[in-house]
């Protein structure tokens, strides 16, 4: 897609002696390259948050759900008391 060709130059000025001066060149990418990296990185981040949106539902779905759960416990709860049991309550009362 994207090449870079390296040129030396031997003859810059201030180098040492055996050692080259490297500059890089870069080919440009053409504009349908580009929009298509755009356009891949613009659909991973929207799956990305898309995900992470599901995935914040489904954690308070299942909250919610277990706090549901919880109260019908609560409501569902019958204590069996027995005839001298109740007769014991009532005197306690009073």
């Amino acid at each position: 897609m994207i090449d870079s060709l390296l040129t030396a130059n031997a003859t810059a000025s201030g180098n040492k002696k055996g050692q080259n001066k490297r500059s890089e060149y870069v080919e440009k990418a053409p504009l349908e390259v580009c929009a298509k990296l755009v356009i891949e990185s613009r659909r991973e981040r929207r799956e990305k948050e898309r995900k992470e949106k599901d995935q914040k539902l489904t954690d308070d779905l299942a909250q919610m759900k277990a706090k549901r759960d919880e109260e019908a416990a609560e409501k569902k709860k019958v204590v069996i008391v027995t005839p001298e049991e109740a007769k014991q309550a009532i005197s306690r009362k009073q």
